[in-house]
């Protein structure tokens, strides 16, 4: 009896809960990326409790939808749930279709509804993807890259052109005809600059069909800072001078310090000059360092020099020795003066010296030589001379002691011709040296008739 009690209790309070109802509502029905479908899923609660239900939407591209999985409705009342379709920028323009259930939680009872959209692209050809084997790079590398494109439309597309520009340099590509959701990939190759400076330009891809632009996107191509300078040098060798030259030279593409040195021995660094004026001089181990600092632009040159004059040293050398020779020769203002006088078959000659300078000479000698063609008579009036005979003739050397300014010294000596000689004779010069050799005089030459009778 129970039991048949309960059973009717339970009918009469199902017959008693009203059947919800839900519907969709179309809001747009083409949808892009930027453009979503839009739809309103309408739930009516005719029960007068709250109630909650689940909804699921069935579809090829369920991850495009946007809407609430679980909503709770008042007794007697409507819902609306907002419900979006986002399509991926990739999305191919085509009709699609999808199903979608309302369960309400508490009794399990389901309500179905479907709907389609169309996707609609602003272009027919989009760009998949961008790659590049190196994105920073080396001036004067080349940069390959790769463009992927895709037909978006739902036709074939067989005009259509590619183009990549990175700077000044542009590619331009085109290829067979792509069917609905077909892609094609192009590759280009861009050259850098050797001289490219350190910065980040784009390499820009337009995609074009039938003459219309479909899409564009960039990728950057960074040139690296590079810092490289070559140094080298030059010598010129000219008479008495030598001059080197030293040059730096910035080929990287960054400004860059550099310096220059060069090195000499320090005996020369007072006949030595630079250009321009050095930064920084040193002195290391018995050597002169000149160093020149300097911060060059990319492409920019810079040049040092340095001249050693030797003829500065030799020139007053030469005036120093031109000096001690003139101030020798003023102070040895001497005069010797040489005569012949004929005495039958003798010749008496004779020497005067004269002191017409400044300077007292303690000590000096005459010497004078007689060819072997005479014989010395070693009888002399005055100042007896050394005499030394050799095979060629008989050398006299007379001292002169105290020879002081304006004194006059006068030597005599005869000789006796040994041969008869038909022309006169021409005698050598008389010399005056000093104690230490060197010359300070010397005499005339003279002649005379050379007979024995």
């Amino acid at each position: 009896m129970k039991k048949i009690l309960l059973s009717a209790i339970l009918i009469l309070f199902v017959s008693s809960v009203a059947s919800f109802n839900a519907s969709l509502d179309t809001a747009k029905q083409t949808a892009n990326s930027t453009s979503p479908a839009q739809y309103k899923l309408q739930i009516h609660n005719p029960s007068p409790q709250k109630h909650t239900y689940s909804i699921s939407v069935l579809a090829p591209k369920h991850s495009w939808f946007y809407y609430a999985n679980t909503v709770k409705v008042s007794s007697k009342s409507n819902k609306t749930i907002n419900m979006t379709v986002n399509p991926v920028e990739k999305a191919l323009k085509q009709k699609y279709g999808f199903t979608g259930k309302v369960r309400e939680q508490e009794t399990g009872e389901i309500k179905e509804f479907s709907g389609f959209f169309q996707t609609k692209q602003p272009y027919k050809i989009h760009i998949m993807s961008l790659t590049q084997d190196e994105s920073s790079v080396k001036p004067g590398q080349v940069v390959n890259t790769e463009i992927e494109i895709q037909n978006l439309d739902n036709s074939p597309v067989s005009t259509y052109q590619v183009k990549a520009r990175y700077k000044n340099q542009t590619r331009t590509d085109t290829g067979t005809e792509i069917l609905p959701g077909g892609t094609r990939r192009y590759n280009f190759k861009f050259k850098t600059s050797k001289n490219a400076q350190p910065t980040t330009k784009p390499i820009k891809y337009t995609v074009t069909a039938n003459e219309k632009l479909q899409n564009t996107a960039q990728q950057t191509i960074t040139i690296q800072s590079t810092k490289n300078i070559i140094k080298t040098e030059k010598t010129e060798n000219k008479i008495l001078k030598i001059s080197k030259t030293f040059t730096a030279k910035n080929t990287g593409n960054s400004p860059t310090n550099t310096s220059l040195t060069a090195q000499i021995p320090s005996y020369l660094t007072s006949i030595t000059s630079t250009t321009p004026e050095t930064n920084k001089i040193e002195e290391v181990d018995g050597n002169t360092v000149y160093t020149w600092e300097k911060t060059l632009k990319p492409g920019e040159e810079y040049s040092t020099t340095y001249n050693t004059k030797y003829w500065i040293p030799l020139a007053g050398t030469l005036l120093l020795t031109a000096g001690i020779i003139t101030i020798k020769l003023l102070g040895k203002n001497i005069e010797l003066r040489k005569t012949t006088q004929k005495e039958g078959n003798r010749i008496k000659i004779n020497l005067e010296i004269e002191n017409t300078g400044e300077k007292t000479y303690d000590k000096i000698e005459l010497q004078e030589f007689i060819p072997d063609i005479a014989t010395v008579d070693e009888k002399f009036s005055m100042n007896t001379p050394k005499i030394r005979k050799t095979s060629e003739g008989t050398k006299l050397t007379w001292n002169i002691e105290n020879l002081e300014p304006g004194d006059q010294r006068i030597i005599q000596y005869t000789i006796k011709p040994k041969v008869e000689v038909e022309e006169q004779v021409e005698f050598q010069k008389a010399v005056l040296r000093d104690m230490e050799g060197e010359k300070m005089a010397e005499s005339n030459t003279t002649t005379s008739e050379f007979n024995t009778t």
